[in-house]
């Protein structure tokens, strides 16, 4: 009997380890998706940042901002397009 106690008593904690790694693997799993969310808004903050700075600013988009602005409003241009075509 004594070997039946020790065996459930190793199954317990055997049950509590493999119960911890569960909620650890899901504790992790969310953090990632949290961190990923936040580099979303990260994302779309910046994009809007550089739209604003553009339409705010188009006398300064010259050098390196040009072909980014025109690359942009190229792309806008064909999402238009393609929103026309579904209408």
């Amino acid at each position: 009997m004594a070997f039946m106690g020790n065996f459930g008593s190793s199954l317990g904690r055997f049950g509590k380890t493999v119960a911890g790694r569960a909620k650890n693997a899901v504790d992790t799993g969310s953090l990632k998706f949290q961190i990923s969310s936040a580099k979303k808004e990260v994302t779309k903050a910046y994009a809007e940042l550089g739209k604003k700075y553009a339409e705010l600013n188009p006398e300064v988009m010259d050098g390196y901002l040009k072909p980014l602005l025109d690359e942009a409003l190229a792309a806008s241009a064909k999402v238009t397009s393609l929103e026309q075509q579904v209408e």
